[in-house]
């Protein structure tokens, strides 16, 4: 490739002239237009494609000027040295210059053609010449000669047939400068070339021919004719072109590092003194830093602030209630705990802030989520996060109910402390103090110890129980009113709280504790006395049964009574009598159930004891029969089964629908705005086979209980299986308007209004499309119809191409692809002719199909590329609406990539382009907005800091941008780190860059912050961090 694209620029550089009849004029102008014209049989793609090039040339004219001793080429193409031939006394010369440098090559003319004819790489020959001598034409008055030739490279002789070129010139003006021209086409046309046509014969890709015809002659006085390069320009001059590669013209240069810059930043680092003998890159807010063998880690700014990482901590953020941790760090900040001055502190690894001053001689992690910390022989709690809980005052300290209370000690004596009050709440005057720290409601009290006796104090130093107990141990701990781990006197007794009444068990043939009632046993009867310690039954009740967990306390509880169970709530109130149940159970702390196991019924009732659902079932179901939506929203229903036959009881409408089905379900449509009931009956055709149908919540048949799933799809249209294959049911019409007869049914991408149906294998899958708004098929005479992603349009086919189709108007919208790809972002993407392009939902096209390659991202924003003539990528950056992101177009050498891959932060891409002085893509970056960021001069751009900053690269140096692209520091340095010494900042190692940057050169190591100042010390070397 790279033979076809230097053969065909030199070519073109060469038939670049133009001619008029001679006259006394001694000098002229010439000026020429370049275009290109299809092959035969070229496709419809091709030529617009040449149109759209012939498009951005059409106003570009070669410039050239020739005289008996001058020849000048101006404004060439293909970015093409500008050049001079010049007689100087009895010598000519040539000089080349390229507009975007800064000096030109001089070379005697004589050597240059030798040198070029004999050494240059190039090698160019010819082959098949014919000069057709009995042809003329006339051209802008001129009688024109032909001749035509085969120009090839020798180099690529057996691998490429080369170009066949076709002159049209005229002799009649100086065309002397055809010798140094033909070094390039490999032959010295005898006149001015007037019009020249070039065919690349081995192209296959690019089917056209490329033409230089003359436009304009213009007679100038010799003064206009340039005999030496413009001002400004240094003139190399050389004898040979191993001169020029000597020097590093000929051939595509290296980068060159500005020593003058390189030694300007040498010259403020050298005065700084070598503070470290070591530095390691800013891995977190700090680098490590060492002298010597002490180590310890500094700030950006280069402050001191810690000599050792203890250990690493992941803390989540805490509730009201409770503090929570985490050993995962997803959603979670990295805190470290450090060393300083031999205390220790907390800090926040990810923005460097103190959490807690190294003010602690230690601090160690416990089983609850706290620290104690320690300092001066006292100790204290801090939180997840290193906020203080409790002051380290106190000679030992225990948590009560997580982070709230604390039980402190001091002179061997016991209180308790509020974090909330940030007080003292319970005066530190108690031999010892226990608490129910594993209850699940944690009481507000302590048990204490004062004087040899216990007693029970509040958090608001109160003393509800008097000093007058024996505590024989930590067991049978709980919350709220009831005490039954003390003893009086060594008798054991149940004590309430509230009441301050103590219950001795000698004094009762029973005493227990059920779910915060106390039971006592007399006479072989039960009597209960509340959680407030009033007695709300007599001896009465032959048997007590909790309704909740054992250490629940509820509002509720069962008393027996001749065989039968009731209810009875916390004010005595009887709920339900215990006259008709034998066993009664609290459903989802919302309904009690009772069961009558003689009759093998079941009632429900409500909390108030009112009856629901009467006792004439076997089973009665209430969970996931809750209404989710629509004007009953929160209704309960419920399902009853007798004899393995179900129903339902809809008690607000006053319904209940007969046991008739062997299952039922309550189904909501996706938006939950409609409730149907799902039923199924075992089928009469098949064995074991359950079959079923719809039904409203009122027992209105929807549809038919004879399919073997039911599927919502639209308001009113169901789809319906049966054996294996898929139908279609209205419940307005109760009609099945589609026999179950496919293999799949499912909704169009991006529609409402249409259906996809398939057939099975045997009917070739073939696909055909429901209209849900008419509820017929939608007929279509099209070999093939595909669903775009955006109603009312489908992508039709037929034998001449894809289209886009409005199936509502019945009308094609867009012009004929060889394919269209579904809606994405607003634009389908279409391809003709092997190029691509997008339209939009008009059909129009937004992006012609001109493009070789397109990519677009997650959020749509595309890069579309096409391989031009110049065998150069020319890439477009577009918004997702298909809008170009900047009027540049960027020309490289290699394709670009996926677009993702361009990515270099959340603001925008990297763009590449060649740069023809360093013979190679070059890379910079731009914005979203469009915005050139960074100019493509970069062997490498890397974002990093969150898009703050720019590392770039050329060769083997390093610069710094900041994020608008302004140059920090230049490409002066030797080495920059990033979070591993080990791994460069342009690897793929994805550790995370921070200021201030650990950077290099030659011996010295520095910092540089992100205004790219410089730290005032140097570093001997890089060490990890």
């Amino acid at each position: 490739m790279k033979k076809t694209i230097l053969l065909c620029l030199f070519l073109c550089s060469s038939i670049i002239t133009m001619g008029q009849k001679k006259s006394k004029v001694q000098a002229w102008e010439v000026l020429s237009k370049i275009y290109l014209t299809p092959y035969e049989g070229a496709s419809k793609s091709e030529i617009r494609e040449i149109e759209e090039e012939n498009k951005s040339t059409e106003n570009l004219r070669i410039r050239e000027v020739i005289s008996a001793d001058t020849y000048n080429s101006f404004e060439g193409i293909f970015e093409s040295d500008n050049t001079i031939i010049q007689r100087e006394g009895t010598s000519f010369y040539v000089y080349t210059f390229n507009n975007d440098e800064n000096f030109a090559i001089k070379m005697p003319y004589k050597t240059f053609l030798k040198e070029v004819k004999i050494k240059h790489h190039l090698g160019t020959a010819i082959k098949d010449l014919n000069k057709h001598p009995k042809e003329t034409k006339n051209i802008l008055g001129l009688k024109a000669k032909r001749v035509s030739y085969v120009a090839y490279l020798k180099k690529y002789k057996d691998v490429d047939p080369g170009f066949s070129v076709d002159v049209w010139y005229t002799p009649d003006f100086p065309h002397w400068f055809n010798e140094y021209l033909s070094h390039f086409s490999g032959y010295d046309i005898p006149g001015l070339p007037l019009l020249t046509t070039i065919k690349d014969i081995g192209a296959e890709s690019h089917k056209y021919y490329f033409n230089t015809e003359v436009v304009e002659i213009n007679p100038i006085s010799m003064d206009s004719v340039r005999t030496a390069p413009p001002k400004g320009y240094e003139i190399v001059a050389v004898e040979s072109l191993e001169e020029l590669k000597s020097k590093g013209i000929l051939d595509p240069q290296p980068f060159e590092v500005d020593q003058n810059q390189r030694d300007s930043l040498v010259s403020v680092v050298k005065p700084y003194p070598q503070k470290y003998t070591g530095g390691s890159p800013f891995k977190t807010p700090w680098a490590k830093v060492q002298q010597g063998e002490k180590m310890s880690y500094i700030d950006s700014k280069g402050a001191y602030q810690f000599d050792e990482i203890l250990h690493e901590h992941q803390a989540v953020e805490s509730d009201n209630t409770e503090v929570k941790t985490s050993n995962e760090k997803d959603n979670s900040t990295t805190l470290y705990f450090v060393h300083r001055n031999n205390k220790v502190g907390l800090v926040n690894a990810e923005d460097g802030t103190w959490l807690l001053p190294a003010e602690y001689d230690r601090i160690e992690k416990t089983r609850i989520p706290l620290f104690e910390i320690f300092v001066g022989g006292k100790m204290g709690y801090i939180d997840d996060w290193g906020s203080i809980v409790l002051p380290a005052h106190y000679d030992d300290a225990i948590p009560l109910d997580g982070n709230t209370y604390f039980a402190v000690k001091e002179s061997e004596k016991w209180g308790v402390y509020s974090k909330e009050k940030n007080d003292i709440v319970v005066p530190i005057q108690y031999d010892k103090l226990d608490y129910c720290g594993g209850c699940g409601s944690k009481p507000d009290y302590v048990y204490a110890l004062l004087d040899g006796k216990w007693g029970i104090v509040s958090f608001e130093n109160k003393t509800l129980l008097p000093f007058e107990y024996e505590f024989p141990g930590h067991q049978g701990m709980r919350s709220g009113n009831w005490v039954s781990n003390l003893t009086k006197e060594n008798r054991e007794l149940i004590i309430n709280i509230a009441s301050g009444k103590e219950y001795f068990e000698a004094d009762y043939q029973e005493s227990k504790l059920v779910n915060g009632f106390l039971a006592l046993k007399k006479g072989g009867k039960y009597a209960l006395v509340n959680s407030d310690g009033a007695q709300i039954s007599d001896f009465e009740y032959e048997g007590i049964e909790g309704l909740y967990d054992r250490f629940y306390d509820g509002n509720y509880i069962v008393v027996k009574s001749n065989q039968k169970a009731g209810v009875i709530d916390s004010a005595g109130e009887i709920l339900i009598k215990p006259d008709l149940y034998h066993s009664i159970t609290l459903r989802d702390k919302l309904f009690f159930i009772g069961h009558n196991e003689e009759k093998r019924t079941t009632g429900l009732h409500d909390l108030s004891g009112n009856m629901l659902v009467e006792p004439n079932y076997e089973h009665i179901y209430t969970r996931n029969m809750e209404i989710k939506g629509g004007s009953l929203k929160g209704t309960q229903l419920f399902g009853v089964e007798q004899n393995n036959l179900m129903g339902w009881y809809f008690r607000e409408e006053g319904k209940r629908i007969d046991l008739t089905y062997s299952g039922i379900k309550l189904y909501h449509t996706p938006d939950s705005l409609q409730s149907y009931m799902l039923v199924e009956q075992k089928s009469r055709a098949v064995s074991e086979q359950v079959v079923k149908g719809l039904m409203d919540l009122y027992g209105k048949k929807l549809i038919p209980i004879t399919y073997d799933d039911i599927e919502f799809v639209t308001a009113s249209l169901f789809k319906v299986k049966k054996e294996g294959k898929y139908g279609l049911f209205d419940i307005e019409t109760s009609i099945e308007v589609l026999a179950p007869d496919y293999l799949y049914i499912s909704k169009a991408e991006g529609s409402e209004s249409l259906l996809k149906l398939t057939k099975p294998r045997e009917e070739q899958y073939r696909v055909s499309w429901w209209n849900v708004e008419q509820q017929e098929p939608l007929d279509l005479d099209f070999l093939e119809v595909l669903a775009s992603g955006r109603d009312p349009l489908l992508i039709v086919s037929d034998t001449t191409g894809s289209f886009l189709y409005d199936w509502k108007k019945g009308q094609i919208v867009s012009e004929a692809y060889d394919f269209i790809l579904s809606f994405k972002h607003g634009l389908a993407l279409t391809s003709k002719d092997g190029k691509y392009g997008f339209i939009d939902e008009m059909g129009q096209e937004v992006i012609p199909a001109l493009y070789d390659k397109i990519y677009t991202n997650a959020e749509g924003y595309k890069l579309l590329t096409l391989q031009e003539y110049t065998k150069r990528w020319k890439t477009i950056y577009t918004t997702p609406e298909g809008f170009p992101l900047t009027s540049k177009e960027f020309y490289s050498e290699d394709p670009p990539v996926e677009l993702s891959q361009h990515e270099v932060n959340e603001d925008g891409f990297q763009i590449k382009e060649f740069n023809r002085r360093r013979g190679k893509d070059l890379y910079g970056l731009l914005s979203h907005l469009g915005e050139i960021l960074v100019e493509p001069q970069y062997d490498e751009v890397k974002s990093i800091a969150n898009g703050k900053a720019y590392l770039v690269k050329n060769d083997n140096y390093y610069g710094l941008l900041n994020a608008n692209g302004k140059e920090l520091i230049p490409l002066i340095l030797d080495e920059v780190y990033a979070g591993d010494i080990w791994h460069s900042w342009y690897s793929r190692d994805e550790t995370p860059v921070h200021f201030p940057l650990l950077a290099r050169i030659g011996k010295d190591y520095f910092y540089i912050d992100q205004e790219g100042e410089l730290l005032p010390f140097r570093l001997a070397e890089a060490i990890e961090f």
